[in-house]
This record gives C-alpha cells, structure tokens and sequence, in this order.
C-alpha cells in the first residue's frame, strides 16, 4: 500500500513539472514576440481588386507619332464571370483629338474615361493571374501647333458583368492604379528629297524626288515647286510626271516625280546643276498648321558623260605568230566606254619593221573603224600574209590609234593616249 501511495505521488510531480514546463515555454514566446515587427503591419489592404499589370510604368513619354501604348488589366481573384472595368482620363491631353482608346473587349469610351469587359478564363488555378484584358492608347496626329499634353490613366473600380453586387476596388491598395502620359506636341511638316544628288549624263537610271509630310494631314496640302540653275529641260534631263503645282490629298503624304538624264554630247561646266525648291505651301481647314522643313529644296548635279577610246590589251600583248599556218586576219578590238547617240570614227596608224602592205600584211579596216551610234565594240581587221613568214628576219607589225584623227559630233567623245599593240611574226 505504501508503495502504491509513492507511485501516486511521482506521477503528481511529473505532471506538475510538465505543466509548469508549458507555462514557462509560453511565457518565453511571448516575451519573444514582442521585440519582433509585424511584416504586414501598416499595409493597406484590398480584399477585392483590380489592377493594371506589373509592367506598367508610371510615367510614359511619348510624341503624337509614337505607336499605341498597350496596358493590361488584371483580376487576381476570379469570380467565375466576366468583370467590367472602369478607367478615368484626366489632363490637358482632348481624347478624339489627342488620343483614343481601343480594345476588343471595350464597352464605351468618351472624353471622362472608358468600360472595358475583363472575360472569364476558366483555368486548373495553376496561373497566377487567369482574367486579364489589353487597352491600347492611341495617339493622334492634329496638324495643330498646340503644345505638349499630359493624361492620367487611373483604373477606377471593375464590377461583375452578371452580378453587379461584386465589386472590385481599383489598384492594389495604392498601387497599379494609376500610370500619367506626356504627349509631345508634333509639327506638320513638308519636304523635299534626296536634298542633293549627283549624276552621269544619259544614266539608265532616274531620279525619283519625293515631296512628302511626317504624317498624314487632315485636309488638303497644296505647294508650289521653283526650279533653278543651268540645266535645260529637253536637252540636259526630262521630268517624268512633274508638275509645279502639287497637292496631296487629305489622308495622303507623298508626291513622286521622276528627273530623266539626257547627253547633250558638249563638255559643260562642272557644276551643272538643276535646283527644285518648295516655293510655297499651305493647308486646307481652319486652324491647321503646316511647316517647311529644312530639307526643303534638291540640288540635281550632272557631270559630263566623257566616252573613252582604248584599244584593248594595248601595250600588254603582243601577238606572237612563228608557223605560216597562222596566217590569215586578226582582230584587234576598240571598245568606248559609253555609247554615243551619233557616230564615232577614230583612224590608226600601222608601223612595220622588216614588213610590206600587200605583201606581208593587208589592212583590211582601211586605217579606221566607225562606232555606230549605241554600239561600244569595234575591230581593226589586220591580214597577215604567208609571205611574212619567209623573211630571213623578224616581222613586227604595229597598230596605234590615231587621237587626231577623231571625227564625231559628240565633244565628249576622248581617245586614250598611247594605245598601240603588235604583231610579231619569229622567223
């Protein structure tokens, strides 16, 4: 009985000892707490919300030329339908004129803000974010020198399309909730292009001038065209589709017309030139502005288109004949490194060593060859004879182009200097 008594009282200590344990254990955590900050404390909360995607910027600067801005909206929370979201538009920025707001899954929007349908996603909740919606901002082109413009952007509230009782506060607390845009105010602005440009006489290829504006106006630009310099239209160049009186329609911004060289076959000054200049330009509608820009005339260069006269391979080959078996006529080609549009006839001289016309040799071409007008290639037409080849000594034959004895129309037609070749017979 007496040790039944002692069992008794143990267990009462242990349990004892374990309570005051837990006390103790309680008391310290307690204590703990308390030197430690609360990591939510102080922050806003917002149960129920919509707001604008984590890339949102708070600021956006951007110019009446810039491409749309896209946002996105976002419902963390999905209520299983679709939500209507509300934005507000505040600032100097006219909404129609200075900006618009576009979206499939807009419902209405004016000058005070616009409704835009969040859809429903159903998903198997491993996204973060399920329901969310894209808006674009546009920004519009006014032809009106009237500043720069700022807007705010702030998502109001988003409500449920079925049930209207579920209603979402704008923001995560204070944040993505609202995003400000500066809107830089741009000219309408006309020009002229290339500014300057440089050409050959008769080059296959015209010149293509632009008359063109930044941007689409929202009426009528009408200019005049001046032109300038020593060039004559009909003799130096021809206009393709050029006229001094230019308009572009509304909606429109360029005009073409072509510059066409053509070869007056004269050695002209070097600095021949054509100059086209906007004279003067307005634009339809009250209050529009318009602007010529600095590149507001094209001077058009046009040098002298000079045809060369060489003999090919003059000077570096010499035909080399040993066996009478090669006689017979050779071709020694002059090429001009343009066509003229009229004739050319360059003579040539033949000097021989050890060698007789019409015993050793014929000149079949008769001392010149004439280019044809469009034609580069001519041959001088030498025969040699097989009398040649029974010489006792060696035969060279050499035929020069004669400069001086150039007949053409064309003054810039030129014959290259020293351009001889030869024909050696080895006895």
């Amino acid at each position: 009985m007496y040790q039944s008594f002692l069992k008794e009282l143990n267990n009462f200590d242990m349990n004892i000892n374990k309570n005051i344990l837990v006390i103790i254990l309680g008391l310290f955590f307690a204590v703990s707490c308390e030197d430690v900050d609360d990591p939510i404390d102080g922050l806003e909360t917002a149960p129920l919300f919509v707001q604008f995607g984590a890339n949102t910027s708070e600021t956006y600067e951007v110019t009446e030329l810039s491409d749309p801005q896209e946002i996105t909206i976002q419902v963390p929370q999905s209520f299983e339908q679709d939500m209507v979201a509300e934005i507000s538009f505040e600032g100097t920025a006219v909404f129609g004129t200075d900006f618009t707001v576009t979206s499939d899954g807009l419902v209405s929007s004016s000058a005070t803000g616009a409704f835009i349908t969040i859809p429903f996603i159903p998903t198997d909740n491993s996204d973060l974010i399920a329901d969310q919606r894209n808006f674009e901002i546009n920004f519009l082109t006014d032809a009106i020198e009237d500043g720069d413009k700022n807007l705010t952007v702030t998502l109001v509230q988003a409500v449920g399309a079925d049930d209207p009782s579920i209603v979402l506060d704008g923001g995560r607390g204070s944040i993505r909730k609202t995003f400000d845009v500066s809107i830089e105010d741009v000219s309408l602005v006309l020009s002229i292009s290339p500014e300057d440009v440089t050409v050959i006489e008769n080059s296959t290829d015209s010149v293509a001038v632009s008359v063109s504006l930044n941007y689409a106006a929202p009426e009528n630009v009408t200019l005049t065209l001046g032109t300038f310099g020593n060039l004559t239209e009909g003799v130096d160049f021809e206009f393709v589709d050029f006229t001094t009186n230019i308009v572009l329609p509304a909606g429109e911004t360029e005009a073409i017309f072509n510059i066409v060289s053509s070869d007056d076959n004269v050695i002209d000054d070097p600095f021949d030139s054509l100059g086209i200049a906007i004279s003067s330009a307005a634009i339809g509608g009250t209050g529009l502005d318009l602007t010529v820009g600095e590149a507001d005339s094209l001077i058009y260069f046009q040098e002298d288109e000079i045809k060369n006269i060489t003999l090919v391979d003059a000077a570096t080959d010499t035909l080399q004949l040993s066996e009478n078996t090669e006689a017979g006529i050779k071709l020694f080609t002059v090429q001009m490194s343009d066509v003229s549009p009229v004739a050319v006839e360059i003579g040539y001289d033949i000097n021989t060593v050890n060698a007789t016309a019409g015993v050793d040799y014929n000149d079949i071409s008769s001392g010149s060859v004439t280019f044809n007008p469009g034609q580069t290639e001519v041959d001088i037409l030498i025969e040699v004879l097989a009398n040649g080849f029974s010489s006792m000594d060696d035969v060279i034959i050499t035929i020069s182009l004669d400069d001086g004895s150039l007949i053409t129309t064309d003054d810039e037609v030129t014959v290259e200097e020293d351009q001889s070749t030869a024909i050696k017979i080895n006895n």
